[in-house]
């Protein structure tokens, strides 16, 4: 069986294509679901047929549906409000870390400007979910 994907949402394609390659230089071995908006990423997790995802990886600051919007949405369904969303952003405005702590955040983490501290950040990451987590679903 094959490990849950890891739904990367972010309306910015420059910073997917980073984490991807970020990704793929840490090794992880979770396949990735890269989304470029807020309505693909709930569109995404409203799909039964699909596996729900190990994490959820969003930017905060999107057109549209903001990563609030989506953090919002997942925290008020049934069937997901216990899968773990982890902000990945450029704002270290301190109100957007609180809003994103109340609204239910497993974590906030500042997109870090260099590629190889970007590299880190992406393995620490997606290692940490891979390795120790205990998922609330059975994949």
């Amino acid at each position: 069986m094959s490990p849950p994907p890891l739904l990367v949402v972010d309306d910015d394609g420059n910073d997917l294509l980073l984490f991807r390659r970020a990704a793929e230089r840490s090794g992880v071995s979770c396949p990735l679901e890269l989304v470029e908006s807020g309505e693909d990423a709930m569109a995404r997790l409203s799909q039964s047929d699909l596996p729900t995802p190990l994490v959820v990886v969003v930017d905060l600051k999107m057109r549209g549906c903001s990563g609030f919007d989506i953090l919002r949405w997942v925290r008020a369904q049934e069937g997901l409000r216990r899968l773990p969303v982890v902000v990945f952003t450029s704002s270290e405005q301190q109100e957007d870390v609180a809003l994103a702590y109340d609204l239910g955040a497993n974590g906030y983490l500042v997109k870090p400007v260099s590629h190889a501290e970007r590299v880190r950040l992406v393995q620490q990451l997606v290692g940490w979910w891979e390795i120790n987590a205990r998922p609330p679903f059975t994949p």
